[in-house]
């Protein structure tokens, strides 16, 4: 899976222009399910969205809050699963009542001192993240079998 998700920040690296047009709906339906199996099998459910999205012809203020919504219904969803399971930490509602403010800060932040990158170089930052997310995956995996 390492592999998969370094192979495609390198595509992204190499064609960082992206689609001519749209994917189809198919498409995307396609990557949500891929997504969703890497969640539930490895914890690593954004990379194939965020290849997918950074490859379309979305401005990159869509992209970026397509993203922030799919992932935050996805932690939506996840915490109401354990919390219905019995199964939520103690201390996670103290962690909720002080992640609020900051997140309300930073998002405040965000939209009022906007950073001024160009697509390119966001596609060029996605690009390092994602190699790196799959780098993390592939060294343990590497050390255990080279051990």
């Amino acid at each position: 899976m390492a592999l998969v998700i370094m192979m495609s920040s390198l595509q992204l690296a190499i064609r960082p222009a992206g689609l001519a047009k749209r994917s189809s709906d198919a498409s995307f339906v396609g990557f949500g399910v891929i997504s969703g199996l890497m969640s539930g099998l490895f914890a690593t459910g954004g990379p194939p969205l965020v290849y997918h999205f950074f490859r379309q012809p979305m401005p990159h203020e869509r992209v970026r809050e397509t993203l922030v919504t799919a992932f935050g219904a996805a932690q939506v969803v996840r915490l109401i699963l354990v919390a219905a399971s019995g199964n939520l930490p103690t201390m996670s509602p103290i962690a909720l009542v002080l992640a609020i403010p900051a997140v309300m800060l930073m998002t405040y932040a965000a939209r009022r001192w906007p950073p001024s990158l160009s697509q390119e170089t966001m596609r060029k930052i996605v690009f390092v993240l994602l190699f790196l997310s799959g780098l993390s995956l592939a060294l343990p995996a590497a050390m255990h079998l080279a051990a």
